[in-house]
Formats: C-alpha cells, structure tokens, sequence
C-alpha cells in the first residue's frame, strides 16, 4: 500500500557577480510548485521513528533476529518529529545511519540506539533530526554484500566458483540523495515492491548475472525521479 505526502516547495536561483571588488546578487527566477512523496508500506518490513535525543527501540518475536535494511538519522519532512527547528528537510547520511545501527542491532532479537549527535554526527546543524529505520525480523541473518547501479546502468552479480547467488532484497527506486547524484532526486521514499522477484527470477542460483536498471525492467515507482538499483546478496556453496 502506498500514501502520499505533498507541499508547496518555494524555489528561488540566484546570479552572483562580482565587479570592482563589489559583489552583486541578482535573483533570476524563482518558482513555487507542488512536490509529492510516495511513501511505501510495504508488508513484511518493519519500522521505527525516534525523535532526536530519544532512544529507538527495535525488537523481533521469539526465533527471529533483527536484518537492517534502511536506515536515516537527519530530516526529510516537517511533520515527523514537530519542532520549530526544521529548516532543513533533506538532510542525514543514509551510509552513516545505516553502519551504526547494522553495528547495534544487526543479528539480534532486541537492541537499543540512541537518535543522537554523539552516535550518528551532525548531519545539519541547527536542525531537529529523527532517526528512520526499516528493519526485517528473519530466521538467519544473511551475511548480505551490497551492489548498486544507477538508472539505466548494468548491475553486474558474481559469485567464485563453485558458488551460487543468493538473492535476499532488491529495490530498484530511491531512498537517500547521495547515491546516483542527480538534479531529479525529489522523491526519497520510493521502493518497487517488484523488485526483488525481478532479480531472483534473473540472479538467484546462478553463479553471475546482469541486470539492467531501468523503468522498462522494473517500472516506475515515482516518476520525475532519478532511481538507482539496489540489491542485497550472498554467495552459497553450489549443491551438487
């Protein structure tokens, strides 16, 4: 299922120029337009919201453990978390974020972190951050490797020999603004619920594979967006 979230965004661009040691701002345009997020909710996943300075909580069922998928401390709306410190909403480290928790909670029933300074940094002084995590509780934790490609770029898989792909999560979509650096990155909760059956019906079980990121593969989970391929894997010994 999916929800939106919309706002007015105001931009504005500027000139700078400089001449005879005098500095002259001219403004060119500027322009007020409509921005919406789609925001998944996808079944399976869990997550969990912590307000700065509080402690996030993260807990499996009996017989499950904790599998980190997404993490973000910093601001990206103005509804989470209310504050009037709140200038900057796309803001956090989403590498970060997600070693520090994967380093708390990775392979455990229960955890606890702190959404703080002191743990993740500063990611935007003078704003009031939240940490964001989407966890999964899983009967074995996959020691997962990572791979990404941007739109319309090759994601290339292997395994040494002897060894086969094990495909655990794929999304083709966005989640941060770092990754794939683009003008067209508005939408920062976008996931395609298709795509790990995508890449386990081209990549599981075998020792390599290629995929090719892009909307014709995968759909478009947000359009004017620019998106990027992200899969978690391991490697098993082939059965004979």
């Amino acid at each position: 299922m999916y929800v939106y979230v919309c706002t007015y965004v105001y931009s504005r661009v500027f000139r700078i120029a400089i001449k005879s040691k005098i500095t002259y701002i001219e403004e060119l345009h500027a322009n007020l337009f409509f921005s919406c997020v789609r925001v998944c909710v996808c079944a399976g996943f869990r997550s969990s919201t912590t307000c700065e300075h509080k402690t996030a909580k993260l807990k499996c069922p009996s017989g499950k453990y904790i599998w980190v998928f997404h993490a973000r401390y910093g601001r990206t709306d103005y509804r989470t978390c209310p504050h009037r410190l709140h200038r900057d909403v796309r803001c956090g480290s989403t590498r970060v974020s997600l070693k520090q928790v994967r380093s708390a909670c990775e392979g455990r029933r229960t955890c606890k972190i702190k959404a703080s300074n002191d743990v993740f940094g500063d990611p935007c002084k003078g704003t009031y951050k939240f940490l964001f995590v989407r966890y999964l509780c899983v009967s074995n934790p996959p020691a997962a490797r990572v791979r990404t490609a941007c739109e319309s770029y090759n994601l290339k898989l292997s395994c040494p020999l002897s060894f086969v792909l094990k495909i655990h999560y794929a999304n083709y979509g966005r989640t941060e603004y770092r990754t794939c650096a683009h003008p067209h990155r508005w939408d920062i909760s976008c996931w395609s619920k298709t795509s790990t059956k995508v890449v386990r019906s081209k990549c599981h079980n075998k020792n390599r594979c290629v995929v090719y990121a892009s909307n014709g593969v995968f759909g478009n989970p947000c359009s004017n967006t620019y998106k990027y391929l992200s899969v978690y894997y391991g490697c098993a010994l082939r059965r004979s």
